[in-house]
């Protein structure tokens, strides 16, 4: 026995290390830590004052803690780990004493993978040890019902003190026993007096150390301010099922969970009735354990939250025994229906622990926290000049870990409650932006902090928004602009009619700071996401910002029809950026279905060029820190060094492009080079090479200034039909005869049996930048459905199934909307597109639209044979047509030679002129 539980608690410890150092800390993992660092003599009297704080006992054990493992994120997880593995011998014996050595041994597995016990066994607050306490608190109850021993008493006394002292939802698990041996009387008469007796001091201590604690009076005052009851909604009685249930990233949706809680109500039934070889008390029992905390917890003025009644997972675990049990119970009266009695069981016991290892993948991939990421991307791209606005006031625990530095900050609101004063925050933020050129703001918990958004209303009208992820923004100052009037129609939407553009020069690594000034043309239903780039003379992008017009204040769907809207943005400008000329471009794009919005009387069909701008080279040196991407540090002989690479993502798919951003720091020597950048599949084989001198041509490396850091890129392909998995990325350099240069740094190898990571010195011809991921494309093999369908052969190489057409706006100024289904009947070589020809009644051409499949992103080549694809085109019909009914002519051409595929009908008749006829539309 000893062994097997053994060996179950160290699979439960393994589960409970696995990616303990994902995630950054929380702000509750911060504040924990925050408070674990202060001397007893200081920490009493914060926690005391504090409000919303809980009492020291946590804190007191884990400043212990930290002074023998250290501090580091998965130190400071480490002792809830240990905490919440201890459990699971505990559930052993509590399922043994309550029910018999197999429930134990059930009651233990389920709870090794339990997800929302593994989420609170690796967080760094107090939750575990609660739960661990309950459940021992629990199982001495029962000893106690067995045998009246002292140091049964001794210890539940102390359990019940330690576990008051450190969460005051401890005591809804005293409460819970409370009711249970009332309930009980009878046969527990004597118990129940004895433990109110023993109870009495950790009970009276609690009740003293509140009445003491301003924080506690004050939180408490705050709390029931608002009434009983008044946190339960609803949604929060589904979320707090659900986190209980699945933990709080693996919801599978209320059908699922549902049916676990029924099981739970359904043995805490069984076991009131005294069904499947229970005692009637157990279920008594059950339901106090799960059902007082449960209404308490309720009453509370506080929102619902899983963490404060974590403890009640061990009842519905026994619960959900007592179910698993049930027909092994009648096994045993009736031999004959054993065997199909005991595969029930199996089979209940089996989905259970397949759905709870299931969630667990969610779980161990959810980032909780990048807060400490955040405060690094920051502490890397901050320069002289800088401002950083945290935004929420609980940003200072958090930088009493994640410290940003000696650089200029400022909190809004100072404190909270109350939430931040908009008339007192403007003007600090009005010479906030006179003072510092760029300002970072940082958000925490900011529906308590600024429930209005005032601090970023403000910003994205005053300020030229650079950054936005949704746990950084970066905005530049504004500054003084070259004005000049453009008049760039999109379509019969929008209008761009003047663009401002900030005097100066351009320098890598900084940003491209443009006032936009927009028009509506007509009420508009959507709103609009905005692409701004940069690019140079080889179409290459060295800055990108894309954006919705409601991130800038006003929705595209709220623009007043004949007013100017201002848009203030700022583009980033890659670092490294080769100096030269650059465009400034623009895309507009319907929000909601991404259809773009073409520029009207512009060279391309697909934005817009507005401006050209020249970049230079930055007069103060860039450290390799300052770099982006992934660290590289690799030596090409005695000309170059790569310092880094970076990719836009770590997983691609077939028929993709890999852009590859590589950055070098010109040397001494003679970098008259060319480089090879080599993608490889998963057999290693290559599959596309990027080849060629080093350095755009109108300035190559050989021009380069010693240690100047220049960008490059190189884009490569996959191939449609390339196998999924892992491919590497190698680069390799050659000198002007052709012949490889030597590339000399460290790489990482695994070492101690994979459990480190060591780095080594190497020398290699090709230097190994990293692996990506690449996943096969979607496809569709099975029929869908199609609104009219029809059957058209074109040549032997693809068919048509049948079409959904939208007519409801075919009409002159209008939009004809088909979408066809297409089936490849084999593998395609050749890039073939389609023709759309809309004729009005008197056969004249009133629309068109060529294209490849989906815009070009799904060409031919890229199907396999058996595949469904649904295309979709929109027509726009010209303005002067005569009202009326349309013909949409349509087929297919080869891209290079425009010769036309042969279209058969379904009885092998070729179609005149190869053309496929819908007759009769906008009727």
């Amino acid at each position: 026995m000893y062994a097997g539980l053994g060996a179950l608690t160290l699979a439960a410890l393994a589960l409970r290390l696995y990616q303990l150092g994902y995630s950054d800390l929380t702000f509750d993992e911060s504040a924990s830590i925050f408070i674990a660092r202060m001397p007893l003599a200081e920490m009493l009297p914060y926690l005391l004052r504090a409000f919303h704080e809980h009492p020291p006992g946590y804190y007191v054990l884990l400043a212990g803690w930290l002074q023998l493992v250290g501090d580091s994120e998965v130190a400071l997880r480490w002792l809830s780990v240990f905490i919440g593995t201890l459990s699971i011998p505990l559930m052993y014996q509590l399922g043994r004493a309550v029910l018999s050595e197999r429930a134990g041994w059930l009651a233990a597995l389920i709870l090794t993978v339990t997800p929302v016990h593994i989420f609170f066994s690796q967080n760094a607050r107090m939750y575990a040890l609660i739960g661990a306490l309950a459940l021992a608190s629990w199982w001495l109850v029962l000893r106690l019902q067995q045998a009246d021993r002292r140091r049964y008493w001794l210890a539940l006394a102390a359990g019940c003190f330690f576990g008051l002292t450190t969460h005051y939802y401890m005591g809804l698990v005293i409460a819970s026993q409370a009711v249970y041996l009332a309930l009980t009387w009878r046969q527990n008469k004597r118990l129940l007096m004895k433990w109110l007796l023993w109870l009495g001091l950790p009970l009276g201590a609690a009740a003293l150390y509140a009445l003491l604690s301003p924080g506690v009076m004050s939180t408490l005052r705050a709390m029931f301010k608002a009434g009983l009851g008044t946190g339960v909604t609803v949604g929060s009685l589904r979320a707090l099922a659900a986190d209980l249930v699945f933990g709080p990233h693996g919801n599978l949706g209320i059908n699922v969970w549902s049916i676990v809680l029924a099981a739970v109500g359904l043995g805490v039934g069984l076991a009131l009735r005294g069904r499947s070889g229970t005692p009637r008390w157990l279920g008594v029992l059950l339901a106090c354990a799960i059902g007082v905390p449960l209404a308490l917890v309720c009453l509370a003025p506080e929102a619902l939250a899983a963490r404060y009644v974590l403890f009640i997972i061990f009842p519905m675990i026994l619960a959900l025994v007592i179910v698993i049990e049930w027909p092994l119970s009648w096994a045993a009266q009736r031999r004959r229906r054993r065997p199909l009695l005991a595969a029930m069981s199996a089979l209940m016991f089996i989905a259970l622990m397949a759905l709870n290892v299931s969630r667990l993948p969610n779980h161990y991939t959810a980032l909780n926290s990048d807060y400490g990421r955040t405060v690094r991307f920051v502490r890397a791209h901050y320069r002289p000049g800088d401002g950083v606005i945290f935004h929420g006031p609980w940003q200072v625990i958090m930088q009493h870990y994640y410290p940003i530095g000696e650089v200029p900050t400022i909190y809004l609101p100072p404190q909270a409650p109350p939430p931040l004063d908009p008339a007192s925050a403007e003007p600090q933020l009005a010479e906030w932006l006179r003072t510092y050129r760029r300002l970072w703001v940082i958000p925490v918990a900011v529906p308590e902090a600024d429930p209005e958004r005032f601090v970023t209303a403000y910003l994205n009208r005053q300020a030229h928004h650079a950054l936005e992820q949704p746990n950084v923004a970066l905005y530049y100052a504004p500054t003084a602009t070259l004005t000049q009037p453009i008049a760039v129609r999109f379509g019969d939407e929008c209008e761009l009619t003047t663009l401002e553009l900030a005097s100066g020069p351009l320098t890598s690594g900084d940003a491209l700071v443009v006032t936009l000034h927009w028009r509506a043309l007509r009420p508009l239903t959507d709103d609009v996401q905005i692409t701004l780039d940069l690019v140079d003379l080889a179409g290459d992008v060295w800055g990108q910002r894309i954006y919705r017009a409601s991130e800038a204040g006003v929705s595209a769907a709220n623009w007043p029809v004949g007013q100017t809207v201002l848009d203030r943005q700022a583009v980033p400008i890659e670092l490294g950026a080769p100096p030269g000329e650059y465009r400034v471009r623009v895309t507009v794009q319907r929000a909601t279905s991404g259809e773009l919005i073409p520029p009207i009387d512009q060279p391309a069909p697909d934005r817009a060029v507005l401006a050209t701008v020249s970049v230079v080279t930055p007069e103060q040196p860039i450290a390799d820190e300052q770099v982006p991407g992934v660290r590289v540090d690799a030596q090409v002989g005695d000309a170059l060094e790569l310092i880094a690479y970076r990719l836009p993502a770590d997983q691609f798919v077939q028929a993709g492009v890999v852009p590859v951003t590589l950055y070098w720091r010109a040397l001494a020597g003679d970098r008259r080079v060319e480089v090879d950048v080599t993608l490889s599949g998963p057999d290693g084989a290559p599959v596309d090479v990027s080849r060629g001198p080093l350095g755009p041509e109108w300035y190559r490396a050989e021009r380069w200034r010693t240690s100047e850091v220049v960008a490059t890129s190189a884009a490569l392909r996959i191939p449609a039909r390339g196998m999924p998995g892992t491919y590497t990325l190698n680069v390799s350099v050659r000198d002007a005869a052709g012949r490889p240069i030597t590339m000399t740094g460290t790489l990482a190898q695994p070492g101690l049996l994979g459990l480190r990571i060591d780095r080594i010195v190497a020398q290699r011809a090709a230097w190994p930048l990293g692996d990506l991921m690449v996943a096969a494309r979607d496809r569709v093999f099975s029929q869908p459905t199609v609104q009219t369908p029809l059957r058209v052969k074109f040549g032997d190489e693809l068919q048509l199934i049948g079409y959904d057409l939208d007519a409801s706006q075919a009409r002159p100024g209008g939009q004809l909307r088909v979408t066809y289904v297409w089936q490849a009947l084999k593998a395609i070589d050749r890039n073939y597109v389609v023709f759309n020809h809309l004729r009005d009644a008197s056969g004249a051409q009133q629309g068109q639209r060529d294209s490849m499949p989906a815009s070009g992103l799904n060409p031919t080549p890229f199907w396999q044979a058996g595949e469904y694809i649904r295309d979709e085109y929109v027509i726009d019909i010209a303005p002067e047509a005569a009202p009326g009914s349309f013909t949409l002519d349509f087929g297919w051409y080869e891209s290079d030679t425009g010769v036309r595929l042969p279209a058969l009908d379904d009885t092998g008749e070729r179609y005149r002129d190869d053309i496929v006829s819908l007759a009769g539309i906008g009727r």
